[in-house]
């Protein structure tokens, strides 16, 4: 499109209506509505089409007027103007045409699209709701996002806590368990320990019981000696000094032997 400017644009294309034209071309009808009053047309509309970079101009064929062919151009009076084209210069994306009014460009919808005020104000307002439903779901998307990152430290956290209890609560049972081997370990020892004790006490009773009997004996034999002795002390005083000896062991003996029962 031509480097025109296009502040002062006079007139507004709402709506472009295509029909089957001659020959295998097509007919564009144009309607729209002038945007400011003027003494006299400004000059005849052309329809420009860029097509592989080179521009493609199209008079109107009915020369272009008001819809109610008053010829007037005030503010806000219809327009309307048909155009016949070929179908391979029919604009297929927003941008490709535009009309040429003076030194105007007057943008042209594609064919079956309207470009009313009321339209584009509802667009706009759709847009602007949408882009505020947009924010608020990407805020919210953010704060999920800060959520998960929170509640996946916090889990981070804990696991390594329980992992840390976990290793722990292993080491003290691991100890106890040892603790509980020596414990038996020391309860079978001592009771081997006392069995042997109560043998070794069992024997040494036995040998206790064995001496005293002996000494017993014993002491009958040296208390029959003492009464020999006594009988013949009479007759033998020289033999005093035996006797008292003789006796002397026999208490020693029996002494011995009260130890030995007592035990």
């Amino acid at each position: 499109m031509p480097d025109i400017a296009s502040a002062d644009i006079p007139l507004a294309v709402d709506r472009v209506d295509r029909a089957p034209g001659e020959r295998e071309g097509v007919t564009l009808r144009m309607t729209g509505r002038w945007l400011r009053s003027l003494q006299t047309a400004e000059g005849e509309p052309l329809f420009v089409v860029q097509v592989q970079g080179r521009r493609h101009r199209f008079p109107p064929a009915d020369g272009g007027s008001t819809a109610d062919g008053s010829g007037t151009t005030s503010e806000n009076a219809p327009w309307a103007a048909t155009f016949n084209i070929p179908s391979w210069a029919e604009p297929s994306r927003e941008g490709q045409a535009a009309l040429w009014v003076g030194t105007a460009v007057v943008a042209v919808p594609l064919p079956g699209l309207e470009q009313r005020d009321t339209d584009v104000a509802r667009l706009q307002g759709l847009l602007a709701h949408t882009r505020s439903e947009l924010e608020a779901r990407t805020a919210t998307q953010v704060a999920l996002e800060s959520a998960h990152n929170d509640l996946r430290g916090d889990l981070q956290e804990l696991v390594s806590a329980v992992r840390v209890q976990r290793e722990d609560l292993e080491k003290r049972l691991a100890a106890a368990e040892d603790r509980r081997a020596a414990a038996e370990a020391e309860r079978d020892r001592l009771h081997e320990e006392l069995a042997r004790a109560r043998a070794a006490t069992q024997v040494s009773r036995d040998a206790a019981v064995v001496e005293a009997a002996g000494l017993q004996a014993e002491l009958e034999r040296l208390g029959s000696e003492l009464a020999v002795t006594r009988e013949h002390h009479a007759a033998h005083d020289g033999d005093l000094g035996e006797a008292q000896r003789l006796l002397a062991e026999a208490r020693s003996l029996r002494e011995q032997l009260r130890a030995q029962t007592s035990q």
